[in-house]
């Protein structure tokens, strides 16, 4: 039983530290979030054994999401050599930069195996298609077209000149300060449901609720402070008029 999870861990820290020295090469931490949806898609194909139908609608789910997301990250914010500011922000509170960065890629590996729990169980077992998996499916294209959607609107807001140093506060972006984080978390909340009818599928709850802490206490709480310094009182008026993650459609 331990085997299994031995062999993801070493497959990941060997992507990671590869990850790491491409970070080494380019001077850019932010390959890091790129790499980290690359990285459960490898960890997929190498849990996946396609036998039945929910095998393969799977495999298909993880990979429409790993390339939309690394896709996007690496076209908006690698290849024009944007820093993102939470490394930055890091790494101005650490003695030994280079390994600092490596521990935190390690680290990040760690998790994608937790958050790859959400597809485990699928591939190691012959269930079908139930009621809940159905609706998993569903919420998984929902949680896409929204995250699809707030990307998208974000990208724009921040390419027009006229908008710099201004909080982006329109669409999605109105009803949630985090509406990105939001719908990644349905997502993954997705990929459990599919496991629900497979052998211990239950436990695949172990990645949405992983995803949601690190994002809701970790992430979101980073990204807020740089905010609250690039853009001061603007912030701080849209943090007390804005939900922090669950969007209220009905803000008016």
């Amino acid at each position: 039983m331990i085997a299994p999870f031995v062999t993801q861990w070493l497959i990941i820290v060997l992507f990671m530290t590869s990850v790491w020295l491409l970070y080494l090469w380019k001077k850019n931490p932010g390959i890091v979030d790129v790499a980290w949806a690359i990285g459960i898609l490898i960890l997929a194909i190498h849990h996946a054994r396609p036998t039945t139908p929910l095998h393969y609608l799977t495999l298909g789910l993880v990979m429409i999401w790993s390339l939309r997301l690394s896709g996007y990250l690496f076209f908006t914010r690698i290849l024009k050599g944007h820093k993102d500011k939470r490394y930055l922000s890091l790494e101005s509170h650490w003695n030994h930069k280079k390994l600092a960065y490596f521990v935190n890629y390690q680290f990040q590996g760690i998790l994608q195996i937790l958050l790859s729990a959400g597809f485990y169980f699928i591939f190691h077992d012959t269930a079908e298609f139930t009621g809940v998996t159905l609706i998993g499916a569903l919420l998984f294209f929902l949680g896409l077209t929204g995250e699809i959607l707030a990307d998208y609107q974000l990208y724009k807001f921040k390419k027009n000149p006229a908008h710099k140093g201004q909080v982006c506060n329109k669409g999605l972006w109105y009803c949630s300060r985090h509406p990105n984080y939001f719908f990644e978390c349905l997502i993954w909340t997705a990929f459990a449901l599919l496991s629900f009818g497979s052998n211990n599928g239950f436990l695949a709850i172990i990645s949405p609720v992983t995803l949601f802490i690190i994002m809701y206490f970790v992430t979101g709480p980073i990204t807020e402070k740089e905010s609250l310094v690039s853009r001061g009182d603007a912030f701080k008026d849209y943090m007390n008029n804005t939900p922090y993650f669950l969007p209220n459609i009905f803000k008016k």
